[in-house]
């Protein structure tokens, strides 16, 4: 070990969101993995969380290691990067954190692992990576296989804001509605690698704004989403939800198409838009392999979003980025 290289990170479990951790994290750990900061790494969170770092694990296997925990069980409800309490006010970052470093160093402890090191964890403001080097490396995670799913349905479930929620039934009418359209359709549920193997099998993938659907992005797996429309503005960056699903978190640039709709939408119009989606960004049905495509249109709004990101070495002036974002992509 050379006289720079510090001896142990221990990366905490997330406390924030499933596509801010898909997005905006482990794309950190694995670029921080990757580098020779560290003599070893022990990477901690919920049993399925594995799936997202195996490529780490195959590749360094005597420098990088998990740790399986238990739920954390933190206060609030995850929002961003962060925790949100009832009244939707952010939790106290520095509480957060200090519980969580308590939380890994224990779960460290009862795996029989050395829980001495630094603690890495996000800074919980909202801040915003770039999904492209040298701030972050993610891979795809598609697995190799024939293209047999149609359609994915990526339920929508969260305790915040359940009110976007679709009920069971919705669900199951609309599952039924496109089966007897001939469709093979399929839900996509939990635990991860199982949801990362339905993706990777699947023409397109549906639902509201949710994780599950920035997961099928890094799974080459083509997506039909509806949530708000330009009104509601998310981050620091006052980015749309279509600039994020479509270009901000799109670092593979899979086909996106999103539906400024609302998240209620009717049966009807989510029938009528997954067909439309299915001809114009849907995979070739039993496939043996994914077509390479070079879509123009999210070649182009990905270069744009480039110029965009809020980094220390944009030379483009603010007032330009803000045009490129609100009017282009």
């Amino acid at each position: 070990m050379t006289a720079t290289m510090r001896p142990h990170l221990i990366v905490a479990p997330y406390p924030g969101e499933f596509g801010w951790e898909l997005m905006n994290w482990q794309g950190r750990v694995r670029r921080i993995a990757c580098s020779t900061s560290y003599g070893e790494m022990t990477i901690v969170g919920s049993p399925d969380r594995r799936s997202l770092y195996g490529d780490l694990f195959r590749a360094m296997p005597k420098r990088i290691r998990f740790c399986p925990c238990r739920p954390l069980g933190l206060p609030g409800d995850a929002c961003d990067d962060h925790r949100i309490d009832q009244r939707g006010a952010r939790i106290d970052q520095n509480l957060l954190a200090t519980w969580l470093e308590r939380f890994t160093r224990s779960a460290c402890r009862h795996a029989g692992f050395e829980s001495s090191g630094e603690v890495l964890m996000p800074t919980m403001d909202s801040a915003m990576w770039p999904t492209s080097p040298p701030e972050q490396s993610i891979v795809s995670m598609h697995r190799a296989g024939p293209i047999d799913i149609d359609v994915a349905l990526v339920t929508r479930r969260r305790d915040v804001a359940v009110e976007r929620n679709q009920p069971d039934d919705w669900w199951e009418n609309l599952e039924y509605r496109l089966q007897t359209c001939g469709l093979n359709v399929v839900r996509c549920n939990p635990p991860l690698n199982a949801a990362i193997s339905t993706l990777s099998r699947a023409r397109l993938a549906i639902g509201a704004s949710t994780g599950g659907l920035h997961l099928a992005s890094l799974c080459d797996c083509p997506h039909y989403v509806w949530g708000p429309g330009p009104e509601a503005t998310w981050t620091p960056m006052r980015i749309t939800n279509r600039q994020r699903y479509e270009t901000i978190w799109n670092p593979f640039n899979t086909p996106c198409l999103y539906d400024e709709c609302g998240w209620r939408p009717s049966i009807e119009h989510v029938m009528k838009q997954t067909l439309s989606a299915l001809r114009r960004i849907g995979l070739p049905a039993f496939a043996s392999l994914r077509p390479k495509r070079a879509n123009a249109r999210w070649l182009i709004r990905r270069k744009l979003s480039a110029l965009i990101m809020p980094t220390q070495r944009s030379k483009v002036p603010w007032r330009v980025r803000e045009f490129v974002r609100t009017h282009l992509i």
